[in-house]
């Protein structure tokens, strides 16, 4: 019996936990949550947009992502796409939703 317990106790000990599994700029995508975006106008004329998340505001964007300065789009329309582009990325679990300057340039050059 002593050497039962002593080879449970030997085997206890030699046990690795089990590794983690790392999740960067991941998330696990909620179907329940709710996205939606508003086009704002900045004071300069220009646009920008907010997502909430439910009721809650999660972005504030008045500027084109991922670009120098601090320009905002020159179209509603632009900052709508950029927009519904953000949203799906949350919806797929990245977070935080980076936008790539290729997506940008996809987006600002159709008309």
């Amino acid at each position: 019996m002593k050497y039962v317990c002593l080879l449970i106790i030997v085997y206890s000990c030699t046990q690795v936990p089990p590794v983690k599994e790392k999740t960067e700029n991941k998330v696990q995508a909620n179907s329940q949550q709710s996205y939606r975006y508003q086009v704002l106008r900045n004071d300069d004329a220009s646009f920008g947009y907010q997502i909430f998340n439910d009721s809650a505001l999660l972005i504030h964007q008045k500027t084109i992502p991922g670009r120098s300065g601090n320009s905002g789009f020159h179209d509603s329309l632009k900052a709508g796409e950029v927009a519904a582009l953000v949203i799906s990325k949350l919806e797929a679990g990245h977070f935080p939703p980076t936008v790539q300057s290729t997506e940008i340039d996809q987006i600002l050059k159709t008309k």
